[in-house]
C-alpha cells in the first residue's frame, strides 16, 4: 500500500529550535524501533508518532513520508557506526607500528559492524532493497563505501610517508576492508547470533587480515 504523504519535510537548511531537535531525535529513535519490530511495509506513522510522543503531523512536518523517515533512520544508524570506527587516532610513526595499528582498526571495525543494532538495520535494508533501492544506496554510501573511503585516505597518507607501498590506495582499502569484514558479516547475516564471531575470533580475523595485507603492502 502506498504510504501516505504530506507536503514534505522541513527545509534541512533551516536551523531547528532545541525543542524541535529533541522531537526529531525522538522520532528517529521511535522509527528505528518500529521498523525493526514490524518491518518497513507494516510500520505505520501512527505507531511512530505514538512511541515518539509527538503528533503524526509533527512526524510528517519533519520527514514528509515513511520512506524519507526510513532513510533518516538508516543514515542515523550507519553514520553513528562509521563515527565509532573512524574517530581520529594518531598515525603510526614507523613501519614497525603498522601491524598493531591495522589490527586495532580491524577489531574496532568488527565490533561496530557486528553490533546487533547495525546487523538488524542491514537485514531490513536488504529485505527492502528491491522495492526501495534508495535505502540500499544510502546504507552503502554511509556504511561500506564510507569505511573504504576513510581507509583510502589513510593509506594514501601512509604511502606518502613510506609506511606502506601501494600504487592504488583505493584498491588496497577495499582489499583490507573485505578481508576483515567478508567472512564475518556473511556468517552473521546468514546464521544470526551463532554466526557472530566472539572477541577472540575477531582478534584472530584482525591479525590474519593484517598479516596478509602487509605481506603485499610492506614498504
Amino acid at each position: 500500500m502506498k504510504s501516505q504523504e504530506r507536503p514534505g519535510p522541513a527545509d534541512s537548511s533551516t536551523a531547528l529550535r532545541p525543542s524541535s531537535i529533541k522531537k526529531v531525535r525522538a522520532i528517529i529513535e521511535a522509527a528505528e524501533a518500529i521498523f525493526l519490530r514490524s518491518g518497513y511495509a507494516e510500520a505505520s506513522m501512527d505507531d511512530v508518532s505514538t512511541l515518539a510522543g509527538v503528533s503524526k503531523q509533527t512526524v510528517y512536518t519533519h520527514f514528509g513520508a515513511k520512506q524519507q523517515l526510513f532513510v533518516a533512520v538508516v543514515t542515523h544508524v550507519t553514520s553513528d557506526a562509521t563515527a565509532r570506527v573512524h574517530y581520529e587516532i594518531p598515525d603510526p610513526t614507523d613501519v614497525s607500528a603498522m601491524p598493531a595499528y591495522l589490527e586495532a582498526y580491524a577489531r574496532r571495525q568488527l565490533d561496530v559492524v557486528l553490533d546487533e543494532r547495525v546487523l538488524a538495520v542491514r537485514r531490513l535494508v536488504i529485505a527492502e532493497a528491491t522495492r526501495f533501492p534508495q535505502l540500499a544506496e544510502t546504507f552503502w554510501q554511509q556504511g561500506p563505501a564510507k569505511a573504504m573511503e576513510e581507509m583510502r585516505v589513510r593509506f594514501t597518507r601512509f604511502a606518502d610517508v613510506g609506511l606502506i607501498a601501494t600504487p592504488d590506495p583505493a584498491a588496497s582499502a577495499s582489499i583490507f576492508n573485505w578481508m576483515v569484514m567478508g567472512g564475518a558479516i556473511n556468517a552473521a547475516m546468514l546464521l544470526g547470533a551463532p554466526g557472530i564471531p566472539d572477541a577472540d575470533a575477531r582478534a584472530q580475523i584482525a591479525a590474519h587480515a593484517t598479516r596478509v595485507f602487509l605481506a603485499a603492502h610492506t614498504a
